[in-house]
């Protein structure tokens, strides 16, 4: 990396430092707010471990997962969710809005990246808190069925659930952005986190051509499924290779339809 590229990446990390400090104390003078947050994350989590275990009394299995396995996944998709909102979902979701309203000019006439200010403008802590939980459950599974090769193993989960986390963000940014042709697009949000919940299942449970579009052309087993797996026991090596691959492509795709967006982009005024 050459110095102008490392000084644009301090500049940037100083810059995000700032946006989510202040984003933090926003959120942080609501303390109630937020304390509620964190209590209804933990009660949907301990009644989600409370419906597996029940279930659990009555089969071995759920599409071949055992109980610590669906555990595992059910604490990565928490995680994977959870830092995603805690970045970029509740910054991208307002594309729309901005647009419809010309204040997007303003943020294209910024003198840094308008993409990372749309995306990196603030943060969530209650989507943190979520994501923090979820790596209670995984490390609480984990206790009760360690992996062999714990750090080798560990190194490829982490990387995994950020390939995930890079997917799902490139994808909700580029359904966002076709908003630059289509104000009226704030349904494509709400789509979005309802097929991004069918990741909650294992993917194994969509059965056909179903299976193959939540496998590879909608790639929800990425979110949960594949790293979960690592841990559990369900290796799947292609997915190992496509996940990197998808982050990558996604990323191209996601920029390229930017480019376009901003290019056509004429302000409220037209």
């Amino acid at each position: 990396m050459n110095g102008h590229a490392l000084a644009r990446l301090r500049r940037y990390g100083h810059l995000w430092r700032y946006l989510a400090g202040r984003s933090m104390m926003a959120q942080v003078a609501y303390r109630g707010d937020f304390l509620m947050g964190v209590v209804r994350n933990v009660g949907y989590v301990a009644l989600a471990i409370i419906f597996y275990k029940v279930l659990f009394l009555r089969t071995a299995s759920i599409a071949g997962w055992s109980q610590t396995a669906i555990l595992l996944l059910f604490g990565t998709f928490r995680i994977v969710k959870g830092v995603l909102y805690f970045f970029a979902e509740d910054n991208i979701e307002t594309i729309p809005a901005l647009v419809r309203s010309g204040e997007m000019d303003f943020v294209l006439l910024k003198p840094v990246s308008a993409r990372f200010l749309l995306s990196c403008s603030g943060v969530n802590l209650g989507a943190a808190s979520n994501a923090v939980i979820g790596l209670g459950v995984v490390l609480y599974a984990v206790r009760s069925a360690p992996p062999s090769g714990p750090w080798g193993i560990a190194v490829a989960y982490v990387a995994l659930v950020a390939c995930a986390v890079v997917i799902f963000y490139n994808i909700l940014f580029t359904l966002l952005t076709v908003s630059f042709w289509a104000t009226k697009v704030d349904g494509l949000q709400y789509l979005f986190e309802e097929v991004l919940n069918l990741a909650g299942l294992p993917i194994s449970v969509y059965k056909g051509a179903v299976g193959v579009v939540f496998s590879y052309l909608i790639p929800l087993g990425v979110a949960a499924t594949v790293p979960a797996g690592l841990l559990a026991g369900h290796p799947d090596p292609v997915s190992y290779v496509y996940a990197p691959t998808c982050a990558v492509l996604t990323g191209a795709v996601s920029q390229w339809v930017w480019r376009r967006a901003v290019g056509s982009y004429t302000s409220a005024g037209g």
